[in-house]
């Protein structure tokens, strides 16, 4: 699926959530209120507030929407607006306040919606990121300069500017291709988007002592080692020494697991391979 929406409306407050597509690195967030005549505002009439979040942006809003007594504030700037953002976690209720407009989320659709920001969040670093766009994006340019050239070089002929292009002009398109060329590989060669894309995933990661907390499942088990299989992601072998000591005694197959902050550093590009 390339796009998702979802609205969360209350008796006098709407929020809906718009992922955009999913190769766009930012995200939508759209507040409606009821009328003093009773009818909710449209959309569709350019009425409420809709505010466009990049990943940076992505990643504050999970970290507050996922952990308990945390909050975020900040001043949203987009052509010449300014907009204040105030994201709050009280014990589980989340408020979101964007200039005159608010939204509190309680649970379960505090869930739902702390759920839906990983999922896109997760696809975006997948598509938003990829070298593969980055690149393709690259080839069109480079094709639209392609084609540039071979019409300039047609309107001469045309024209009768010259009968021939001169060996000094050929040689100048053939280092503007040449050189074209080198960019491209330099990108492919330079492109180091899966550590990038850890790091990122690293950040949302909820952080406890020396231990963050990694969603995913138990695929099998030994003496002194796991499999987990990383939600989304690669699977890895991590050392019971480097789970937290509740695990060790009481095995359980959760969701989440508490993982040493370094052994996890380690291992992102691993897990973004």
């Amino acid at each position: 699926m390339d796009h998702h929406s979802y609205s969360f409306f209350g008796q006098k407050t709407g929020l809906i959530l718009d992922s955009s597509n999913l190769n766009e690195p930012s995200i939508y967030l759209q507040f409606l209120k009821i009328k003093s005549n009773g009818s909710w505002e449209k959309p569709s009439k350019k009425e409420g507030k809709n505010i466009k979040l990049n990943l940076l942006e992505i990643i504050q809003l999970i970290n507050v929407v996922g952990k308990e007594n945390a909050k975020w504030s900040t001043v949203h700037r987009f052509n010449n607006e300014t907009t204040s953002i105030f994201v709050q976690n009280n014990s589980g209720m989340v408020n979101i306040k964007i200039a005159n407009y608010g939204k509190l989320l309680k649970y379960p659709e505090s869930k739902l919606f702390y759920d839906l920001l990983i999922h896109i969040y997760q696809e975006k670093i997948e598509n938003a990121t990829s070298s593969y766009q980055k690149s393709n994006n690259f080839i069109k340019k480079k094709e639209i300069l392609s084609k540039k050239e071979n019409n300039d070089i047609i309107s001469l002929e045309n024209h009768n500017v010259t009968e021939k292009i001169n060996n000094q002009s050929i040689d100048m398109i053939k280092t503007k291709e040449k050189n074209n060329e080198n960019e491209f590989s330099k990108l492919i060669d330079n492109s180091n988007e899966n550590y990038f894309s850890g790091i990122l995933w690293y950040n949302t990661l909820e952080k406890k002592n020396d231990f963050v907390l990694v969603p995913g499942s138990i695929t099998s088990e030994r003496d002194k080692a796991i499999s987990f299989q990383i939600l989304g992601h690669n699977k890895i072998w991590v050392p019971k020494s480097c789970l937290e000591s509740n695990y060790i005694s009481k095995p359980q197959n959760s969701s989440k697991i508490w993982i040493k902050e370094w052994f996890i550093k380690k291992k992102v590009e691993d897990i973004f391979a």
